[in-house]
């Protein structure tokens, strides 16, 4: 089959009411709110469709067309599939050129600009949304603790404060967009040594003052309304990994009235029936077996599965996957130079120089020869850029952002 068959293929697929009709799916068009609409949907699924809703089974293949993480759609019940893709320091994953590559959140935080944080988060949903998505894996809501943490550039800092603000701005920047938010990762991720057995002792003091605040922010504080989605990740918080966590969905759930859905890491789950049972919705992976097998044996109850199921749909209700036809895919060009433009106002911004004696910058091409740039991100689209006049000298955490 021809690329561009199969992509309109996938355009029909995805789509919602126009692919299957409103005759046998009365929650199309219905003024019902998302969750009585989804639940609706869960009560007409079978076992096998709600369990294949908790994890993305799409991925790489005609359906998925390179997308990292596709849920099955269910054409009977008028259920689109589910995009979800990640989204730290731009939409990832995506053909080269095809998006922005946008500079660390870390340089974001630098900023201490809420305008920018904003304006950074709605570029990534207008170009996920350009490419079909529904959920974008963003913002990284963690506090840089441990030096020499592989994640640090992902975050927005070491100060609980200035993190939260900016993981609001995202999120409300990706939200503007009708992209809903899946906000990473709760919680203390501070390191990536032993991160698959570490357990990160700390009293529920520091929890809720250093550790919880970006969460809350994104999660629950913004403009645009609850995110999407959180996800839970590796170490164990006081001898509970996090998507196993009682105590941590108590809180979430329970003390933040949290309504989204809960999803992994990668391979962060240690004991399934733990996970579903704590709260845990969606899974990357997910063992369809042992699933199955601990419902049928009463490990874990019908209820809990649809409410994870409820969860998930209910978004996909609130942020127009079944109302809207599909457009975009994955190899849709979504990068423009305004876009390009806007990241180097973000790098503007986020670069603090703390004394200028020597007039170091703006650098000038007459007088500087050559700039190496080591690593990963020297790639083919960096630029040398001179002679741009340095924005304005920036109040901590400003409201306002002029590129």
């Amino acid at each position: 089959m021809k690329v561009a068959a199969v992509a309109a293929s996938l355009a029909v697929i995805l789509s919602a009411a126009p692919a299957f009709g409103q005759g046998s799916c009365p929650w199309i068009g219905s003024t019902d709110s998302p969750r009585t609409k989804a639940a609706a949907v869960v009560s007409q699924m079978t076992l096998s469709e709600k369990i294949d809703m908790m994890r993305p089974s799409a991925g790489n293949t005609p359906l998925g067309m390179g997308y990292q993480q596709v849920t099955l759609p269910v054409a009977r019940l008028c259920v689109p599939s589910m995009i979800l893709q990640g989204g730290i320091a731009g939409v990832r994953g995506t053909p080269a050129g095809t998006a922005t590559q946008l500079p660390s959140p870390i340089v974001v935080g630098a900023s201490f600009n809420r305008s920018v944080a904003f304006a950074y988060g709605e570029l990534e949903g207008e170009e996920a949304q350009t490419k079909g998505m529904q959920g974008l894996q963003a913002p990284y809501v963690n506090i840089a603790r441990v030096p020499q943490s592989g994640r640090n550039s992902s975050t927005y800092g070491e100060d609980p404060y200035l993190a939260a603000e900016m993981s609001r701005g995202a999120t409300d920047g990706i939200q503007s967009k009708g992209i809903f938010a899946v906000v990473q990762s709760f919680a203390a991720y501070s390191q990536e040594a032993n991160r698959q057995t570490a357990n990160i002792t700390v009293s529920d003091r520091v929890l809720h003052e250093v550790y919880l605040p970006p969460l809350h922010a994104a999660l629950v504080e913004g403009g645009t309304g609850q995110a999407g989605a959180a996800m839970c990740t590796y170490p164990s918080v006081n001898g509970f990994f996090s998507c196993e966590s009682p105590y941590l969905y108590g809180i979430i759930k329970n003390q933040w009235g949290f309504a989204g859905f809960n999803r992994t890491d990668a391979q962060a789950v240690h004991t399934l029936v733990a996970a579903v049972n704590a709260g845990t919705d969606f899974f990357n992976p997910l063992n369809v077996a042992q699933l199955t097998t601990a419902v049928q044996n009463g490990q874990i109850p019908m209820s809990r599965i649809d409410d994870a199921v409820t969860n998930i749909i209910a978004q996909m209700f609130r942020w127009g996957a079944f109302d809207r036809p599909h457009v975009g895919t994955f190899d849709t060009n979504a990068r423009t130079p305004e876009h390009v433009a806007k990241a180097l106002a973000f790098v503007q911004e986020g670069t603090v120089l703390l004394k200028n004696s020597a007039q170091t910058l703006p650098l000038d091409r007459s007088t500087v020869g050559s700039i190496a740039v080591i690593g990963a991100n020297g790639g083919s689209e960096r630029k040398i850029y001179s002679n741009k006049p340095r924005l304005s000298p920036r109040p901590r955490l400003r409201s306002s952002f002029a590129e």
